[in-house]
């Protein structure tokens, strides 16, 4: 009975952490991710720009533990991110980016993977975003990651 209770207690811990999680958006014009919470830790990524989506999971004082749009781990000053603001980054390279939701619209051009933009909002199957210079675009809402 004792294993049972145990076992049980353990899914519940994973069932919170897991239900805890929450989007967070790069809001400052670039951040830097760290292998632990604090400087002191060895950088773990190239710095993230502006409008970068990520996936908060822990907390440590000013620090987020933190999931990219590859699934790694790493951890970031509260600084640098909100849970207000929401945002998108390009799945793949070459991503189609339109002035309008539909494939109809005049294509402004490709997107790289990672890059990313502040959400406006979902039509259909089209997601709408701002890049860091305020230029609106669309793009097909399965080739984005949306945090």
């Amino acid at each position: 009975m004792s294993r049972l209770w145990k076992f049980a207690g353990c899914l519940l811990l994973c069932y919170s952490c897991l239900s805890s999680a929450r989007a967070a958006c790069v809001i400052t014009e670039q951040a830097m991710l760290y292998a632990g919470p604090g400087t002191e830790y060895d950088k773990t990524s190239w710095s993230l720009s502006r409008f970068t989506p990520l996936r908060v999971f822990n907390t440590w004082n000013d620090w987020y533990q933190v999931k990219d749009i590859d699934g790694d781990s790493h951890w970031i000053h509260s600084k640098n991110i909100s849970t207000q603001v929401y945002c998108f980054s390009l799945k793949q390279d070459n991503t189609p980016l339109y002035d309008g939701p539909g494939d109809y619209y005049s294509q402004q051009r490709t997107g790289k993977k990672y890059e990313s933009f502040y959400f406006g909002k979902r039509q259909g199957d089209w997601t709408q975003g701002t890049d860091g210079s305020d230029n609106a675009v669309w793009v097909k809402s399965d080739l984005v990651w949306v945090q």
